[in-house]
């Protein structure tokens, strides 16, 4: 029955992807901005700034919903407008290299700024999943008369620890891939090997999961 909970499976799956994507994009910031940016001093300030904007998000997921009339619609919309914010963050830096996008992002400064907003729709993504589990718990119980609750959620629970530690193996394995070293010389290759682990493979996962979302099969109008 619970394989058959196509909300729940959905949902489960989405946030496994999603703590996969997390845990490679906040394993690498500090690589950035110690590496690629050459800003070692801003690392903990840009987090801390990425951080308070995704608490603020957090905090807007009834206004998103009211907007679109529909949590799943919303958590879709949170996921690419938040892939989107990050894909231009990086092609900015791609385009105007990296020594500018260095400057740029100094505390205020716009690429600093745009990093710390992107945090805002961040914020929203990692609380949607708590919106979206209760609605496929009570569909199972509609659907089979069987509450699932506890296998739904323990589920949940298990791919939200196991995929943030995937991400951070994955992270590892690719640093090593791109032959990055601590403390040594570090060539061109190796630092726009970090800004595509760190900015465009998460964006790109976090389009996938938008697509794996869109495949729940509910939304607030059915639910109720």
């Amino acid at each position: 029955d619970i394989v058959r909970n196509r909300p729940a499976l959905v949902t489960v799956v989405s946030t496994f992807l999603l703590y996969i994507l997390d845990g490679i994009r906040s394993g690498t910031t500090v690589y950035l901005y110690n590496n690629y940016f050459e800003r070692p001093e801003l690392a903990s300030i840009a987090l801390f700034f990425n951080a308070g904007c995704a608490i603020a998000g957090s905090f807007c997921i009834q206004y998103f919903i009211r907007l679109f009339k529909d949590s799943n619609r919303a958590y879709i919309f949170t996921m690419v407008t938040g892939a989107g914010m990050y894909l231009a963050w990086f092609g900015i830096i791609c385009a105007v290299g990296r020594e500018q996008a260095g400057q740029m992002m100094g505390l205020g400064q716009p690429l600093f700024i745009l990093y710390a907003l992107c945090g805002f729709m961040q914020g929203a993504h990692l609380v949607f999943p708590d919106v979206m589990l209760p609605q496929a718990v009570d569909y199972g119980q509609w659907k089979y008369d069987r509450n699932q609750a506890g296998f739904i959620f323990a589920s949940y629970g298990f791919c939200l620890t196991i995929g943030g530690a995937i991400g951070g193996g994955l992270l590892g394995f690719m640093l090593d891939g791109i032959g990055y070293s601590a403390g040594a010389d570090m060539a061109e290759s190796v630092l726009k090997g970090l800004l595509l682990i760190g900015v465009l493979l998460p964006s790109i996962l976090t389009l996938v999961q938008a697509f794996v979302q869109s495949l729940t099969g509910l939304n607030d109008k059915k639910h109720a």
